[in-house]
C-alpha cells in the first residue's frame, strides 16, 4: 500500500517536471545538460581535491618534523610511491637538495606550477558552462516572448 502511494506520488512529480520542461521549450534541454555536466564536474573535482589526496597528513607531518641538517631518508621513502601533489613536489625538492638554493627553489616552483595545472584540470568545463548557461536562458526567454506575442 505504501509502495503504491510512493509510486503514484513519484509519477506525479515526474510528470510535473517533464511538463515543466516541455512547456519551457527547446532551450530547457541544453540548460538541463549544462546543469548535469556542471554538478558532475563539481563533484568529481571536489573528490579529487580533498586535502588528504593533495596533501597527505603523513607527508605533511614528516616535513614539519624534519629538522635542518637532518637526513631526509624517511621522507624520501614516504614520498617515493605516493601519487599526491605534495609528494611529487617533495620528490623534486629532494632531488635538487644537493644543488644550489636557487636551483632548488626554481625546480620546486616549476613542479608546483605543473601541479597547479594538474589540479585545475576539468575546471575549464565549468568556465564554459558559466558563459553558456545564462545565454541559453536569455535566448529561451526571448524565444518564449516571441512565441507569446506572435499569437496576439
Amino acid at each position: 500500500m505504501i509502495v503504491a502511494w510512493i509510486i503514484a506520488e513519484t509519477t506525479g512529480i515526474a510528470n510535473t517536471v517533464l511538463g515543466f520542461f516541455a512547456r519551457g521549450g527547446l532551450f530547457m534541454w541544453p540548460l538541463l545538460a549544462c546543469s548535469i555536466v556542471s554538478v558532475t564536474t563539481m563533484i568529481l573535482r571536489g573528490l579529487a581535491l580533498r586535502r588528504k589526496n593533495v596533501m597527505p597528513p603523513l607527508i605533511e607531518q614528516e616535513i614539519e618534523r624534519l629538522a635542518p641538517g637532518e637526513s631526509p631518508e624517511l621522507l624520501s621513502r614516504i614520498v617515493h610511491h605516493d601519487p599526491s601533489s605534495l609528494a611529487r613536489i617533495t620528490r623534486v625538492a629532494l632531488q635538487y637538495l644537493r644543488g644550489t638554493r636557487s636551483e632548488n627553489i626554481e625546480a620546486v616552483q616549476t613542479r608546483a606550477r605543473h601541479e597547479m595545472v594538474r589540479l585545475e584540470r576539468g575546471l575549464i568545463v565549468l568556465e564554459v558552462i558559466v558563459g553558456i548557461a545564462p545565454l541559453l536562458g536569455l535566448i529561451g526567454a526571448v524565444s518564449g516572448l516571441v512565441h507569446v506575442f506572435s499569437h496576439l
